[in-house]
């Protein structure tokens, strides 16, 4: 018994290293340059939503996802 599971735990930890490095990586739908002079990066388009930065003027951001354009 503790011989099998010598061999299937390290091996399915390998399968799982594997997978994730395999995964699909979001793909980004292009890229777009700030046109305000100041706006605030969200954590999320939720209600409750902190801020976790500043954009500003002129930067490039890659754009992963559009809503109501």
């Amino acid at each position: 018994m503790k011989r099998k599971l010598l061999i299937a735990v390290p091996l399915l930890a390998l399968v799982a290293l594997v997978a994730w490095m395999l995964r699909p990586k979001r793909e980004t739908q292009g890229e777009a340059v700030v046109s305000e002079k100041v706006v605030p990066l969200l954590s999320s388009i939720a209600q409750v939503r902190e801020q976790v930065g500043m954009l500003h003027y002129g930067e490039r951001v890659d754009v992963i996802a559009r809503r109501n354009d």
